[in-house]
């Protein structure tokens, strides 16, 4: 580090303090990389997913299985709460499924991007026991994307609260 050249690289890259600096921001950078590449190959299908059960109690399945707190849901999904189960559901667009006790809904038609409104759409089926609605960012953009359907009948969101019961044949309690 004598000469001119290699006193400025001496001054520049290898003084004590330019070290730290480099190490540091290069060290936050390449963690920061890592951990962003092993959570989108990790979790590759959670991307893919339209929604997650964000909280459960009791028995809960989707499609049959029960339910684990890494469940995820996907188009034409069939969500089942036993006599005992209630669940929490969360949608890509932020929407909230809340279904009660002795419950069963399917993800009939589920699109959400926030790049083209135009091709957002919901449409959720209850088949059995009572859902309540939390309207997210498809209603708010378009209401009438936004459907559900129970037994003979289709009902429209219009606001951003609803609360569906579908009773058995021999009535409700």
């Amino acid at each position: 580090c004598a000469d001119r050249v290699t006193g400025l690289y001496c001054r520049l890259v290898r003084a004590p303090k330019w070290k730290w600096v480099m190490r540091s921001v290069v060290g936050k950078y390449l963690g920061t990389l890592f951990l962003s590449l092993s959570l989108a190959l990790v979790s590759a299908s959670a991307w893919a997913a339209i929604g997650r059960i964000l909280s459960f109690e009791g028995e809960v399945l989707v499609n049959g299985e029960q339910v684990t707190n890494e469940t995820v849901l996907n188009q034409d999904d069939v969500v089942v709460t036993g006599p005992d189960g209630v669940a929490t559901i969360v949608m890509s667009d932020n929407s909230v499924l809340d279904m009660e006790s002795d419950s069963e809904i399917e993800i009939n038609d589920y699109n959400f991007n926030p790049e083209d409104m135009a091709e957002n759409t919901s449409q959720i089926g209850v088949l059995a026991g009572t859902l309540r609605y939390v309207s997210g960012k498809i209603a708010k953009d378009d209401p009438a994307n936004v459907s559900f359907s129970a037994g003979t009948s289709t009902i429209g969101v219009r606001g951003t609260f609803i609360s569906i019961s579908v009773c058995p044949e021999e009535g409700c309690d």
